[in-house]
């Protein structure tokens, strides 16, 4: 939004920059004008005439702007809601984004309705610069001067011209509508006239936005009486060359070139004539280059000139000698300071001549803020004298306006002086003396030097925010402020004293270490914890356990605005491995404009790989995914694919339901359900049943990433130096207790007291005092945090090995494993076996990237039997037992990616480990794991007894076959033949337990038990079937049923099992008995839905020409019709529309259904058309009024119900007798809640001369509603 003085409220903001003040002033609002000799008849316009006019209107002023005036402009700044636009004589318009074009509004409003993370934005359309035709549409007078909107959509454009006011070879403003496989539809917003430009005719940029509007030349033009059809070029070269044949200035388009010829040098421009007879003015400022001067042309030249706009009254056409490309960029910036050269004057100021030969320009209420002020003398001689041509004078740049290419500038000693300028001039955290220019209900605009800036509600007072806080402060009020933030030129303050007296400041994310402790301010509350607000816009969360006593309820202890003393907890120790300067190597580029996204962690899974494209996509691949945001209808997901540049919607239907809120950029992997490639549109599934085969290499594979990643952080903070990284795992110190919760567990300072401890409750010694000294052993760290995990308690610690390598004294298939520490990705366990030597175990708790529940259930135990699978380094691998049969049951065998590292052994020793109980722990596992194929008795409980038993028998070292080389079982994978013979031939077998016959009776009860529950399942008819057979079971007591065979339909594309549904409603037209033909046509209306869903167009049109042989065609012809609307595929429906329209015209319910369909997407007009071509068609009377009553009650139903109104009375007046409809009438007023309206016209059917049987009906109807009837 921009404001006649000059001040810029950018889409409602109230930032910027004092000095644009200046912008309000224009090159010919102050010359007087001559005075001209007044004659009887009007004559033409004369010299003398002309001169004085051009004095009047040397350049365009606000009070010359008019409603409807069309002007070349120039885009000065680019906002998210709107242009700011320069226009010839220094003034300024808005558009809004709305105002661009049609097919822009409608196409961000699609991606507003659907959550779009990156809508489309006004700058990808624009460049600062750019020149374009706008359309004034509204002049207003305010306080803070004259406020102009306008519009650059085609259609406001040529609101005035028709499909046959275009010739070839001129110049046209037309906007992208659509994309074709040749070129772009375009619009100029003009009825029945279509618009289209080639690839070819284009300049290197096919990717055109919807909506964006371009610069084109007519090469042909295709017109009839009723139509025309323009084919265009948006090439640069052919929209320069053209010059146009002006024949009528109101069609004349700013920007057309024309030849001009001079006929009179003016002191402040050149006039002349173009075309015939159109006189024409150019003004100082648009000569061709910014320092001539009009001296420097000849008359009778001819030059090429562009039109910037016509006096709507004298007609008076002003013209520019500059290409009206994209403006340059200015090289000086606002704020400098230089010395500039006066060479000349104009009427409202002089103009000077900049460092790089560079046009500025001082008005006269500046130049005479610079002299002293003398009485006696004449003020315009002494202007005259210190500003004499040649002279030099140091001035300040205040502005650039780009479509006069020239600096507005001052000579005034205290601008010169002034430090604070521009919003740069000011750092987050500073201190300044600012001063209240305006209070709003958001807060208080302030001022502070030449800058304006905003103090928000929020940072008004050190106290909630309240109405009455703002009540102390007036206009003009000077206070102490700090500057909160400088983002885009917009600069926030704060008052508040607790920050404005505390010199603590975080400014810089580097300054947030561990530790230190700085004041913000609350932003948001939620019952997770409360984000903090620094200077800078830097932002910190602080969760529950930050929280103290107030964790209850966050809502309870803090409120927005109030002011916290925060120490920064967490830094991600990824971003401290970098520092700025650091060359950055193995990123991909994975999306984003402002900024640019890379990852580092996309490029290191794609290293060696063919980066997957569009084209090689197919049904079922799975893609890594960055997660973007999430919308009412699902996901949006950006794909690391090459050629889908845009986020992809992922649909809830494909998503689990226990997911989480995910963080933005994070991984996820998606299955690809159906490729679209004509429309480039891709669906997806992120569903774990449909990414996830459920093998054990997925788990393994993931885990091994973070422990690289581990690795990685380890490395990274010994090159850092980080206190965290002296310290080995296993390693043991002597530590002393600072705190303990009240929970349990306790916080440790380890031997040098810079590094801290944490050790959960369950390693934690219960007789535990504040200032004990105690032994502890390293068993994590915590990067992020920068804290060890220890372990104190001395049974434990005697069983962890001081080296952690990793290294067992034999190789070990399973054992037990002892639970000590749980981190989000996985469970630190401690071997409980002799072989084990005391080494950690390290298990995965998630199955797949997808896996948002994880696999914990596994592990709430204290002591679970675990799979030992490998190791990485120095880390440990193993998984749970139970879970690895679970997942191998139902895999084959696969090569794994070969990054884990076979087991090794050590020296073997002697060694027995007693369980609590004093028994040997068991060494042998039960279930046989060679090759990873573990065989698995029938019944769970038989699984879940082999695992639990725990036998004594004598420690000798066991070493099941195929585990130490798991990782490359395809080379040694056996046929399915020989699976039995190994497996009896293993060198152990479980003997089977006996069971005594209570067990046999139990066992016998509980089989029957679960037989009676199957069956009495099966008779309940009542029960969802929740599976295909349950269906099946179904049908065959009800083969006839439409309502159970679309639940199976439905049931399959629930499960994106589309074919299935396919077949099932083929199955369906088979089965259903040919006299149901009601139940058949609601199958092949489900049958169509299927389709047009999930299927192609050529699918669907198969399926259609197949309803409409065995149904009535009309009716299939109006569910499809209804089913289009009701998907938003507007154009498919109009094409079924004419078909029908044209074939059953003589139908009225085919006009009555369209006519309904139309009302209820909105479209109110098609739908009035629908009735007048209805009464055109169908001449029965009484046919006709059925209609014209069913129309009136759609108005009322989905219209307008005025319009409903005056059908109603329209029949009622040339049917005043019938009753039935008087009672409509009422009926749908009623509906409607306007009784009082219905009991009038219930009164006007009563004063008519009606039978008395019609009057004892209104009459009942007026006891219904409980009206008086006595005066009727």
């Amino acid at each position: 939004m921009v404001n006649g003085d000059g001040s810029n409220v950018k889409n409602g903001q109230l930032f910027g920059s004092l000095c644009n003040k200046e912008l309000q002033l224009s090159l010919g609002n102050s010359s007087k004008p001559k005075k001209s000799k007044t004659s009887k008849k009007k004559p033409t316009p004369s010299d003398d005439v002309f001169e004085a006019a051009l004095h009047v209107r040397g350049s365009l002023t606000y009070n010359q702007i008019q409603t409807g005036m069309v002007i070349l402009g120039c885009i000065r700044n680019i906002y998210n809601f709107a242009l700011e636009v320069e226009l010839p004589g220094l003034c300024f318009a808005s558009v809004p984004i709305t105002e661009i074009s049609d097919p822009f509004t409608k196409h961000l409003n699609q991606q507003l309705e659907n959550n779009d993370p990156n809508p489309v934005d006004p700058s990808e359309l624009f460049s600062v610069g750019d020149f374009l035709p706008i359309k004034i549409m509204a002049v207003e007078t305010r306080d803070s001067g004259t406020h102009v909107e306008a519009s650059i959509n085609p259609r406001e454009i040529y609101a005035d011209q028709n499909h046959s006011s275009f010739a070839k070879g001129m110049l046209v403003w037309a906007c992208v509508q659509s994309q074709s496989d040749h070129g772009y539809e375009m619009t100029l917003g003009v009825k029945h006239c279509r618009a289209f430009v080639p690839f070819k005719n284009i300049d290197d940029e096919p990717n055109y936005e919807i909506g964006k509007p371009l610069w084109c030349v007519t090469h042909k033009v295709d017109s009839t009486a009723t139509a025309s059809i323009l084919r265009l070029s948006a090439k640069l070269e052919h929209v320069s060359a053209i010059t146009g044949d002006i024949q009528n200035l109101d069609s004349a388009l700013p920007g057309t070139k024309v030849n001009f010829v001079v006929e009179k040098i003016l002191a402040q421009g050149l006039q002349g004539k173009f075309g015939d007879h159109f006189i024409g003015y150019i003004n100082e400022n648009h000569l061709t280059t910014p320092l001539k001067r009009p001296t420097d042309y000849k008359e009778a030249k001819v030059l090429s000139a562009y039109i910037l706009f016509v006096e709507p009254t004298t007609k008076i056409t002003h013209l520019s000698l500059r290409v009206p490309e994209r403006a340059e960029k200015p090289t000086l910036k606002i704020g400098d300071i230089v010395t500039a050269q006066v060479i000349g004057k104009s009427a409202n100021g002089f103009i000077f001549m900049l460092p790089q030969n560079l046009k500025g320009f001082a008005t006269h209420k500046r130049l005479l803020n610079s002299i002293v002020n003398n009485h006696s003398a004449d003020i315009s001689d002494k202007i005259n004298a210190k500003f004499s041509p040649g002279s030099k004078h140091k001035c300040r740049i205040l502005d650039f306006n780009y479509l006069s290419q020239m600096f507005i500038c001052t000579p005034e000693s205290a601008v010169l002086k002034e430090s604070t300028f521009t919003p740069s001039n000011l750092k987050p955290g500073q201190v300044v003396q600012v001063k209240i220019a305006s209070i709003k209900e958001e807060g208080l605009v302030v001022t502070t030097g030449h800058v304006r800036g905003f103090v928000p509600n929020l940072h008004i007072s050190n106290s909630e925010f309240t109405r009455n806080v703002k009540s102390k402060f007036k206009e003009k009020q000077t206070v102490n402020a700090r500057v909160l933030s400088v983002e885009d030129g917009k600069v926030l303050f704060t008052i508040k004293p607790m920050l404005v007296q505390n010199d603590e400041c975080l400014a810089q994310e580097k300054d947030a270490e561990v530790g230190k402790q700085f004041m913000g301010v609350v932003s948001k509350i939620s019952e997770a914890g409360v984000l903090i607000v620094f200077y800078a816009n830097i932002k910190g969360w602080m969760g529950k356990p930050g929280m103290g006593r107030s964790a209850a309820d966050p809502s309870k202890y803090f409120f927005l605005g109030q002011v916290v003393i925060e120490h920064s907890s967490f830094n991600h120790p990824l971003l401290d491995t970098f520092s700025v300067g650091d060359q950055v190597s193995d990123v991909m580029y994975i999306g984003g404009t402002k900024p640019q996204l890379f990852s580092r962690r996309e490029a290191n899974v794609s290293r060696g790989k063919e980066v997957l494209k569009l084209e090689a996509l197919k049904e079922g691949q799975l893609v890594r995914c960055a997660y973007q945001s999430t919308a009412s209808k699902g996901l949006f997901v950006q794909l690391m694919v090459q050629g889908i540049s845009k986020p992809v919607l992922i649909r809830k239907v494909n998503i689990d339901e226990n997911i989480p809120e995910l963080v933005p950029h994070q991984l996820v992997i998606a299955q690809v359900q159906k490729v679209d490639m004509q429309k480039q549109k891709i669906d997806l599934s992120i569903k774990l049943k449909d990414v996830y085969k459920n093998n054990v290499e997925g788990p393994l594979d993931l885990f091994t990433q973070y422990l690289q990643e581990e690795v990685f952080l380890h490395k990274m903070s010994c090159k850092l130096k980080w206190d965290i990284c002296k310290y080995n795992l296993g390693q043991q110190e002597q530590c002393k207790v600072e705190k303990i919760a009240p929970q349990g567990g306790c916080v440790v300072s380890l031997s040098d007291g810079k590094v801290k401890g944490v050790v959960v409750p369950s390693l934690c010694p219960k007789a535990l005092k504040e200032g004990d000294s105690v032994v502890g052993v390293i068993i994590g760290h915590d990067y992020e945090k920068r804290f060890l995990h220890v372990c104190i308690r001395p049974d434990i610690i005697s069983r962890i090995s001081e080296v952690q390598n990793g290294s067992l004294k034999a190789p070990i298939s399973s054992c037990y494993a002892e639970k000590l520490l749980v981190k989000d990705e996985c469970i630190v366990s401690i071997l409980r076996h002799p072989n084990g030597n005391k080494q950690l175990v390290y298990l995965p708790v998630k199955l797949h990237e997808n896996d948002f529940v994880g696999c914990m259930s596994y592990y709430k135990a204290k002591k679970f039997k675990i799979c030992v699978c490998g190791k990485l380094k120095k880390f440990l691998i193993g998984i749970s037992t139970k879970l690895f049969i679970t997942l191998d049951r139902t895999t084959n065998k696969r090569k794994s990616n070969g990054k884990l590292e076979k087991l090794e052994e050590t020296e073997p020793e002697e060694m027995l480990v007693e369980s609590e109980g004093g028994e040997m722990e068991d060494q042998l596992d039960e279930v046989e794991c060679e090759n990873m194929e573990v065989e698995v008795e029938s019944s769970d409980e038989a699984t879940d007894e082999a695992l639990d038993d725990e036998e004594k028998i004598e420690p000798e070292p066991v070493i099941l076959p195929g585990v130490s080389t798991f990782f490359t079982i395809g080379k040694t994978k056996a046929p399915v033949e020989e699976s039995s013979d190994d497996e009896d031939e293993g060198p152990t077998e479980r003997k089977k337990k006996k069971l005594s016959p209570a067990e046999r009776a139990d066992l016998l009860r509980t089989e029957e038990e679960r037989i009676a529950k199957i069956e009495k399942e099966l008779a309940d008819t009542s029960k969802a079937p929740e599976s295909a057979e349950q269906f099946d079971r179904l049908l065959l007591s009800k083969p006839d049923s439409a309502e159970l065979w679309a639940k199976y339909i439905a049931f399959h594309i629930a499960a994106t099992e589309i074919d299935k549904a396919r077949s099932v409603a083929k199955r369906a037209l088979a089965t259903i008995n040919m006299t149901k033909t009601e139940e058949k046509f609601k199958i092949w209306i489900v049958f169509l839905k299927l389709e047009n869903m999930f299927g192609t167009e050529e699918t669907f049109e198969k399926a259609l020409e197949d309803a409409l042989k065995f149904n009535d065609s009309l009716q299939v012809y109006l569910k499809v019709i209804e089913m289009f609307a009701e998907n938003g595929k507007f154009t498919e429906m109009e094409g079924k529309i004419s078909k029908v329209r044209a074939k059953y015209k003589q139908e009225p319910t085919m006009w009555l259904e369209l006519g309904r369909i139309y009302y209820q997407i909105g479209q109110f007009k098609e739908a009035r058309n629908c009735k007048d071509r209805a009464l055109k068609s169908i001449t029965d009377k009484k046919s006709q009024m059925t209609i014209i009553i069913r129309f009136a009650i759609m108005e009322f139903k989905y219209g307008e119900s005025d319009q409903g109104c005056a059908i109603f009375e329209t029949i009622l007046l040339t049917s005043p007798r019938k009753i039935n409809i008087w009672m409509t009438y009422v009926d749908q007023l009623v509906k409607k809640g306007d009784t009082e309206q219905a009991r009038l016209v219930l009164e006007r059917a009563m004063s008519q001369k009606l039978p008395p049987k019609s009057i004892k009906s209104l009459q009942g109807v007026f006891r219904k509603f409980g009206w008086d009837t006595n005066k009727h």
